[in-house]
């Protein structure tokens, strides 16, 4: 099934039974956040606490969710800075309501987003601590999500293809594909090329976070310096760790640009971002980036870009939208393979 075919949205009804059935005051609509894939509410419960209600799709497994909150348990507790579910009155850490499942999480208060030098040093280090320990976990209750940020060329070129076939999207996005079949067909074509050189099946496989962008690490507000947390484990899976790499360093690159649909800057202001994070991360011989996996670190940028186009397209409401999904993916791919030999020398510490 396609990708956007997994967004969802809870029901209001299973949204006040999972906090009826937590105990606490009625949901403040104000306060939501809503992602792709699941619902979030900040409350405080009775004894004063502030906490957050995740609201999670019926898609979702209790297996891959025991996985989720075992991961986060054991990162925990050996140093990682991840916060665990919250242990509900039942003695369990989520809760089945109606069709989906709820889960609460301490809330904490920090900053995140714009990243400065400094903020990618931590995450970095942050980022190698969980590549060190999430091993460790047993993994005997393993399963994959059903949707990840991180895919390679192979599965991009099918996702791609199946987003150009009407049967596939329904109406009235089909109405709008014909304006972006040229890029979609350009796309398939480039990701293809670089599968050629594509080095990731002979790395090493371990846990990665899956989704470590810039908003996932929250950081302390004043001094020291620290991550407080490093949030979503939605999307923890098996793979080169130099996936969760190149998707790190490709929000670090992006943060540079002036809007969400130009290219990064031409100014270099990416590469001390990037050199402090790749710092941070690589600060012992037992973290250190290696050749054959900086060398897949460009080619798996340009997939992050492929997905980003791919998602651009299924929430574009106009041609105009679209139009500016495809432009946005051709300026960033075009940057990418301009620069790909500074990316290289950066991610290898050159």
């Amino acid at each position: 099934m396609p990708e956007h075919q997994f967004e969802w949205v809870p029901s209001d009804a299973e949204v006040a039974e999972a906090f009826a059935r937590l105990g606490v005051p009625a949901a403040d609509k104000a306060a939501e956040f809503r992602g792709s894939f699941n619902r979030v509410f900040p409350y405080t419960d009775a004894e004063g606490r502030r906490q957050v209600l995740r609201l999670r799709p019926k898609w979702l497994t209790e297996r891959r969710l025991c996985f989720e909150h075992t991961l986060a348990a054991h990162l925990a507790g050996h140093g990682v800075p991840v916060l665990p579910p919250v242990m509900l009155r039942d003695g369990g850490t989520w809760i089945r309501v109606g069709d989906c499942y709820a889960e609460v999480y301490p809330f904490v208060t920090g900053r995140e987003g714009h990243p400065l030098a400094q903020d990618a040093h931590l995450s970095g280090a942050v980022l190698a601590r969980f590549h060190g320990e999430a091993p460790r976990l047993d993994r005997s209750s393993y399963e994959p999500p059903r949707v990840q940020n991180q895919l390679g060329a192979p599965e991009l070129v099918s996702l791609l293809g199946e987003l150009g076939t009407s049967a596939t999207c329904g109406e009235p996005l089909a109405s709008l594909l014909p304006g972006a079949r040229p890029t979609l067909g350009w796309a398939r074509s480039r990701l293809r090329e670089l599968h050629a050189r594509d080095a990731s099946g002979s790395l090493p496989v371990t846990i990665r976070h899956g989704d470590p962008h810039i908003w996932n690490f929250l950081y302390s507000e004043g001094e020291p310096a620290r991550v407080l947390a490093l949030l979503d484990l939605d999307m923890a899976a098996e793979g080169p760790r130099i996936f969760d790499i190149s998707y790190a360093l490709y929000f670090f690159i992006q943060s540079t640009a002036s809007g969400y649909n130009d290219p990064p800057g031409t100014d270099g202001a990416w590469q001390p971002l990037c050199r402090q994070f790749v710092c941070g991360y690589a600060g012992s011989a037992d973290t250190a980036i290696g050749p054959a996996e900086a060398a897949v670190a460009c080619l798996q940028m340009h997939c992050i870009a492929a997905h980003f186009l791919y998602w651009d397209i299924v929430r574009a409401v106009n041609q105009d939208t679209i139009a500016a999904a495809c432009q946005r993916y051709r300026s960033i791919a075009k940057w990418l393979s301009e620069h790909e030999a500074d990316v290289l020398a950066v991610v290898a510490g050159a």
